[in-house]
């Protein structure tokens, strides 16, 4: 496990993107290289942001992990009081091309 100190970094953006990138360079460091990375988005419902994570947000962390050498990225969650895959397929996570 890396020992972090405690960073904490607070951007405020209107764009998830760069708020994303922003954040994670100023915390400068990188816990993930060669690791398995698991994300747990807030997707109890298909409900827009902020109800829910944005997808931009999420995709951006997606590849700003996977920059930084993350070895495996598994998305985990479970839905509530929705189902997961239908929740899931709503808000366009499964589809290949939302990610990628």
């Amino acid at each position: 496990m890396t020992k972090m100190d405690g960073k904490v970094a607070l951007v405020h953006s209107t764009n998830h993107s760069k708020g994303v990138v922003k954040v994670i360079d100023l915390l400068g460091i990188n816990p993930v290289k060669g690791k398995s990375v698991y994300l747990k988005p807030n997707f109890n419902t298909a409900d827009d942001f902020p109800a829910s994570t944005h997808n931009e947000t999420l995709k951006t962390l997606i590849v700003k992990l996977q920059k930084l050498g993350a070895e495996r990225i598994v998305i985990a969650e479970r839905s509530g009081p929705s189902d997961t895959d239908d929740v899931l397929k709503q808000k366009g996570i499964l589809q290949k091309e939302a990610m990628h």
